[in-house]
């Protein structure tokens, strides 16, 4: 093969090299963004609204049976903390039910956990009623106690329903964020390509100095560094996408933890309540409930901060859409690197038979 031939033939593979990074890497880029937008939208904010109403309906439950127990709900009813949690719970099912991106099935567990929240609600109402009346302790009770296992129940409590929702939310989120840069066929899309160029960039620079005996060329390394610097860029990028996602399962853990530590408060109250009614005559159930609270239990901190997850991928996108302006004209100006680095030397020996 000629000189001629051998310099060309690089170039054209190092400009189809470069073609094919652009290519990817914005196909890659680009499509996650609208992936990462629509998660942003819908499932992001859905599982952190499950959450929180998590931690609402438990922050009511140990309100309601805090009242009871200090003997105040004969003034104030459940109190007023449990009417605005129990609130705050209804409005967040409702902004589940706007942002929803599990489809039909998250929407009937969705109905489930809202009727069932009207019949907790029925049951504390219940108690109430009847722990105001002089002679109606014993019911109110009972009432109580259903109210509990509404709310409780290992398998069809309003919480194990929620855990549900929750699962579906998060199984839609992973499935909108195993497209674009997220997933991991994302990494050797862009990075094949990219090694490759960079290790054909070196290659040709040896080759042009061991065939010619010249000094380095300055095109063609000045196209390695900016190849580099896109490469370096998106991993860079990418790992900074994988935090912030990282940000959003830790601003969804910090709110769902305090939902167990209200409900322990609450179990403990409702222990006391049933110990001082039952005397241990309200069946094996109730005994063995009682008998499984530990002696005291610490409050939990009251403020629960719902962080807000839109902006977080909107970040993404906004970072994602960046770097694809960036990357067309640096990947085009190695491309021009390239023409000008190896134009000389196919000029110089384009009718050499050498």
């Amino acid at each position: 093969m000629t000189t001629w031939a051998r310099v060309w033939w690089r170039q054209a593979a190092l400009l189809a090299l470069t073609l094919a990074l652009l290519v990817c890497a914005v196909a890659a880029v680009g499509g996650a963004r609208g992936a990462v937008r629509t998660a942003g939208s819908t499932a992001a904010p859905a599982l952190l609204e499950v959450m929180a109403v998590r931690s609402a309906l438990a922050r009511a439950d140990a309100a309601a049976m805090s009242s009871f127990q200090t003997g105040q709900a004969r003034l104030t009813g459940p109190g007023e903390d449990y009417q605005s949690q129990l609130a705050q719970a209804g409005q967040r099912l409702a902004q589940i039910a706007e942002h929803n991106a599990a489809g039909e099935h998250a929407s009937r567990t969705l109905q489930v956990v809202e009727g069932l929240v009207v019949a907790y609600s029925g049951a504390v109402g219940r108690a109430d009623s009847f722990l105001r009346s002089d002679r109606g302790s014993a019911l109110g009770i009972a009432a109580l106690w259903d109210a509990h296992r509404l709310l409780s129940a290992p398998d069809s409590g309003i919480l194990a329903q929620l855990d549900v929702l929750a699962a579906q939310q998060r199984a839609s989120l992973d499935e909108q964020l195993g497209h674009g840069w997220m997933s991991g066929w994302v990494v050797p899309l862009w990075a094949l390509p990219a090694v490759a160029l960079l290790v054909l960039l070196v290659w040709t620079q040896v080759f042009l100095r061991a065939r010619f005996r010249r000094a380095l060329n300055a095109p063609l390394i000045a196209a390695t560094v900016l190849a580099g610097l896109v490469a370096a860029v998106l991993a860079v990028v990418v790992g900074h996408a994988h935090r912030e996602v990282a940000a959003v399962d830790e601003a969804v853990a910090a709110v769902s933890m305090p939902a167990d530590a209200f409900l322990l408060v609450g179990e403990r109250k409702l222990g006391d309540l049933l110990a001082g009614q039952c005397a241990g005559q309200c069946g094996d159930a109730v005994d063995a409930f009682v008998g499984s609270l530990p002696a005291t239990v610490a409050e939990p901190d009251r403020a629960i901060a719902v962080a807000e997850v839109g902006p977080v991928y909107e970040r993404l996108a906004g970072v994602a859409e960046l770097w694809v302006v960036l990357t067309v004209p640096a990947l085009l100006a190695v491309a021009v690197l390239v023409v000008v680095g190896l134009r000389p030397r196919l000029e110089e020996y384009r009718y050499s038979s050498r």
